[in-house]
C-alpha cells in the first residue's frame, strides 16, 4: 500500500483521525529507491509527507514525525557524503578529508551532524502550509531503549 499508485486509494479513509505518525529515516539521503533508482530515498520520504500533511483529510490532524536512523545518518557524514547529495541548497559544514588531527575531526562530524539534524527537520517542518498545524519532530535511536521509551511516551500524549 505504501507504492505512489496506490496512495490514492487508501489515503481518503483516514478521513478523520486525530494524529499520524510519519516515520523517515534520516541517512537515505544518500539512498535511491529500489523501484526507481533515479529517485532519492528521502525525497520521495519528503513528497509523500508533503502529500499526507497538506491533504484535505488531515488538515485538522496532529501530524508525529519520528525522523529514524541517527547512527547511520552520522555514519554516511562521517563518510564524507554531502547533505547536498539530496539537498542541492545545502550550506553546512561538511566532513573535508584534510588530514585534521582526530579530536578536531570529531568536533567537525558533531557540527556536522547536529546541524544536519537541524536542517532536516527545517526541511520537513517547511513542508507544512497549514498555518494552524504544528508538525511534531523527534529524533529515534532505535538503540537506545531508554530513547525509544522516552519517545513513544511523548508521541502517546499527542496522539
Amino acid at each position: 500500500g505504501g507504492q505512489r499508485n496506490e496512495r490514492k486509494k487508501w489515503i481518503q479513509l483516514f478521513d478523520g483521525v486525530n494524529s499520524i505518525v510519519f516515520v523517515a529515516a534520516l541517512n537515505h539521503y544518500a539512498s535511491r529507491l529500489f523501484e526507481n533508482e533515479t529517485q532519492n530515498a528521502l525525497e520521495e520520504s519528503m513528497q509523500l509527507f508533503d502529500e499526507i500533511c497538506n491533504a484535505r483529510w488531515f488538515r485538522r490532524t496532529e501530524i508525529v514525525l519520528l525522523l529514524t536512523k541517527k547512527d547511520l545518518f552520522k555514519q554516511r557524514l562521517k563518510d564524507g557524503i554531502s547533505l547536498k547529495t539530496c539537498f542541492d541548497h545545502y550550506q553546512g559544514p561538511e566532513i573535508i578529508d584534510d588530514n585534521e588531527e582526530k579530536n578536531k575531526e570529531n568536533d567537525k562530524l558533531e557540527e556536522c551532524y547536529q546541524f544536519g539534524l537541524k536542517f532536516i527537520q527545517n526541511e520537513f517542518k517547511e513542508l507544512n502550509r497549514n498555518p494552524y498545524k504544528t508538525v511534531n519532530v523527534h529524533l529515534v535511536d532505535t538503540n537506545n531503549r531508554d530513547n525509544v521509551e522516552k519517545v513513544w511516551k511523548e508521541v502517546s500524549k499527542i496522539a
